[in-house]
């Protein structure tokens, strides 16, 4: 019954100049999906300190074993970002502009608020659970996603614009899809030529089950690794930003594609010269 209810909201005709396609947050939908997403963040940035650990000051017993990681990647971090999605499409909404009123419809419901004078609504400073902005205080302040920014007066930085055109360096299909999968696919080859003598040699030694077992242990690895080293990477490149966003253009969109191609640089580069030793080639 909700479903339809927000359904029909959704479809009620509004007359307006504009329509947007965003997300919109009462300032509870905010809280709780800033704070699922700070969790998945806090505990991935906390895995990859155990993980520079290890690298820099080994000891007999691994700060990060691969049945830990998985297990605070998949607890921690898949989990809470799942809860994120489905609490993000339910602050689906469109926002139609209408003279002097907003016209908000939402999945949670109905709003027309006031149309904010140009320049007066304010960015989020902390960008969470996305880059968004906030409408002047109400009797019930809403919160946008940045797809808001053309009907509330905001103009586009030149950092998020810069942003915008470095965004296919990082795509997550590329960066947590296509990259895990190659590199599981040359450290198993690698495994099993070295130690079993073929691609197959364990599944003719120990059988196919035991082969299979191996297989999945390799990919969680590359992909919770990786998945660790991209995100402590984006966090190092948006502390960076959030400062260097407040200069002058056309710094701050020159800074932003150069923190992006660095930070592209280190994580594909990094990684194919880690490939490149481990082969000894």
């Amino acid at each position: 019954m909700l479903g339809l209810a927000s359904r029909a909201i959704l479809s009620l005709p509004v007359p307006s100049d504009d329509v947007v396609h965003l997300r919109a947050y009462t300032p509870r939908l905010r809280a709780a999906t800033a704070a699922v997403k700070a969790l998945a963040l806090a505990n991935l940035l906390e895995l990859a300190v155990r993980f520079v650990l290890d690298s820099v000051e080994p000891q007999e017993l691994e700060r990060l074993p691969l049945p830990l990681l998985v297990r605070r990647v998949v607890l921690f971090t898949v989990a809470p970002w799942l809860i994120w999605l489905i609490v993000r499409g339910y602050c689906r909404a469109t926002l139609a502009a209408d003279g002097s009123t907003l016209h908000v419809r939402a999945q949670w419901g109905s709003r027309d608020v006031p149309r904010p004078a140009a320049g007066v609504a304010r960015p989020w400073r902390l960008p969470l659970p996305e880059p968004g902005l906030q409408l002047p205080a109400t009797n019930a302040p809403l919160g946008f996603s940045w797809d808001a920014a053309p009907l509330v007066g905001v103009a586009t930085s030149d950092d998020a614009a810069a942003l915008r055109r470095m965004r296919r360096l990082h795509h997550p299909a590329i960066k947590l899809v296509l990259v895990p999968t190659a590199l599981t696919f040359v450290l198993f080859r690698l495994h099993q030529i070295i130690t079993y003598g073929g691609p197959m040699g364990e599944a003719r030694i120990f059988g196919l089950r035991r082969w299979l077992n191996t297989l999945l242990g390799v990919t969680l690895y590359s992909f919770c690794t990786l998945l660790v080293v991209a995100v402590a990477l984006r966090s190092c490149i948006e502390i960076v930003a959030l400062l260097t966003s407040r200069l002058p253009p056309p710094w701050a969109g020159r800074t932003r594609v150069a923190l992006e191609a660095a930070g592209a640089t280190l994580y594909y580069g990094g990684l194919l010269a880690l490939v490149v030793l481990r082969l000894g080639l």
